[in-house]
């Protein structure tokens, strides 16, 4: 059984989804574990990626006995480009040598019910490349950004199903933590594409707003992961990543996103894709 002292849990999650998932994985997982060993045991830290001021001065040292939780949204197959950039900034290091006392991390990817195409595998990649070991892996579903009232895209997920496979998912990580055999990587079996697929391209495109609704009360502002709104009617096109969290937290419905994407997903995702879990076979 592995020694943990500490959860850490990574989380690039611009309208919430992604960090939904990561905490209801936190919640059983210590849960499972806390009943096992009797005891509240470890310590759990939550390291937001999502906005400038998130990862403004973070440093983060290396800890023994600490497993790692990193939830990211997927973009067109790929590793939100921001959430990887925020990752690499962090410069996580495990342990070189983890045959004795490996450092685990559970790489999740989301996506809004097109396909997570090759994002699993990138992400466990980054990891095993700062010399981590991934010993589970999961690609949830959650509502699609683009998703609104006339065309809703994976509404209202993570629904109840998706919530109990969570907890499914979080059981399978605690018994193989407290298992007596050695953790293993799990990266051979991820789904995915080495090379990874070419993420497609769109023109510069953000958010208008209607002024007649704007109060200009700045939390569109505070939410932007990029750093794209200035102020809310200023906004730098090329650097958004139109995640839309600006659209979803403004409290007077004043912006709007207008692309033909909108439709295109909203007839390619009607069929209910299911979670994807990746855990290590028990004997």
């Amino acid at each position: 059984m592995i020694t943990l002292t500490t959860i850490r849990v990574l989380t690039f999650s611009p309208t919430g989804t992604s960090q939904t998932i990561a905490d209801g994985i936190v919640q059983e997982l210590t849960s499972s574990l806390d009943m096992h060993i009797g005891q509240p045991t470890m310590a759990i830290e939550y390291i937001p990626l999502t906005t400038p001021k998130n990862i403004e001065g973070v440093a983060i040292p290396y800890s023994p006995n600490t497993l790692y939780i990193c939830a990211c949204p997927v973009y067109s197959g790929r590793i939100a480009p921001l959430a990887m950039e925020r990752l690499k900034a962090l410069n996580l290091q495990g342990i070189e040598d983890y045959t004795d006392n490996p450092t685990p991390v559970v790489p999740i990817v989301v996506y809004g019910n097109r396909a997570y195409d090759d994002a699993l595998i990138e992400l466990s990649d980054f990891f095993e490349a700062m010399d981590f070991i991934p010993i589970a892996g999961a690609a949830f579903i959650a509502e699609h950004s683009f998703s609104n009232e006339s065309m809703p895209i994976a509404a209202h997920r993570p629904d109840q199903e998706d919530m109990n496979k969570i907890k499914h998912f979080a059981q399978g990580i605690a018994q193989q933590l407290l298992s007596a055999t050695p953790l293993v990587s799990i990266a051979s079996v991820l789904k995915g594409n080495r090379p990874y697929k070419t993420p497609s391209t769109s023109p510069a495109l953000a958010p208008t707003v209607n002024h007649a609704l704007c109060t200009e009360c700045g939390a569109c502002v505070e939410v932007c992961p990029s750093g794209a709104i200035k102020s809310p009617f200023e906004v730098d096109a090329t650097t958004c990543i139109k995640c839309c969290a600006c659209i979803k937290q403004c409290p007077e419905e004043a912006r709007t996103l207008d692309t033909p994407v909108r439709k295109k997903l909203f007839d390619l995702c009607q069929v209910r894709q299911e979670p994807e879990i990746f855990l290590r076979p028990m004997i």
